[in-house]
């Protein structure tokens, strides 16, 4: 069972940290709720690198309705001009301690956002690679939220080489991966505010 420590902070130095919490806490609750509320079921992934340049990736997903409205909840979390930009926060809570415990979390936690382990296994020996963060921006800049010429053709490329439903596969797991971040500092700001400036943190990142 994972062991959690309160750590202090100084929020007195940061005028708009109150709005940021706050609407990382609305916007991350309605994401939690959201999920916990769907039927995703079980999905499988496979990875066919025959040719290990040009990897083809295959799976299940949920209904596309479902993924439409994950993927509207989540954005708000990597638009840098959003207040509930998840590592705009992190930043920010680690500017606002001196407690290592709380800057290594914030290092891991960035590191460890953008994360799709059947991507990386796909291009490991390939010439080109391909970043779950990457795929984010363009299916989100040129499909779901825009239309943007220069990410619709890297989409094109990227759909090319792993197939249409794998780059859909790849898209829902980074964001998955991504979503299971935002719950968890959630979880971990659930007492936060201007009045009780303390963050748990899991011990577990201590140096």
């Amino acid at each position: 069972m994972e062991e959690f420590v309160q750590v202090s902070l100084d929020l007195s130095s940061f005028k708009d940290m109150e709005d940021r919490i706050n609407s990382f806490k609305r916007k991350a609750t309605d994401l939690c709720e959201y999920v916990s509320t769907q039927k995703w079921g079980q999905h499988t992934i496979h990875v066919d690198r025959s040719d290990e340049n040009i990897p083809s990736i295959k799976g299940s997903l949920p209904d596309d309705l479902m993924l439409e409205s994950l993927y509207r909840r989540f954005r708000f979390f990597i638009l840098n001009d959003e207040k509930a930009n998840y590592f705009r926060l992190l930043n920010l809570l680690s500017q606002a301690s001196d407690s290592a415990l709380i800057h290594n979390y914030a290092r891991i936690s960035k590191k460890e956002f953008f994360e799709e382990r059947s991507l990386q296994f796909a291009f490991i020996t390939a010439k080109s690679k391909y970043q779950p963060k990457e795929v984010i921006n363009f299916w989100f800049n040129s499909y779901y939220f825009h239309d943007q010429d220069e990410d619709r053709g890297k989409l094109d490329i990227f759909k090319s080489i792993v197939s249409d439903n794998g780059a859909k596969v790849v898209l829902f797991h980074a964001v998955w991966n991504a979503v299971l971040k935002v719950r968890n500092l959630n979880y971990l700001l659930r007492d936060t505010s201007i009045d009780n400036q303390k963050i748990h943190v899991p011990v577990l990142c201590k140096i």
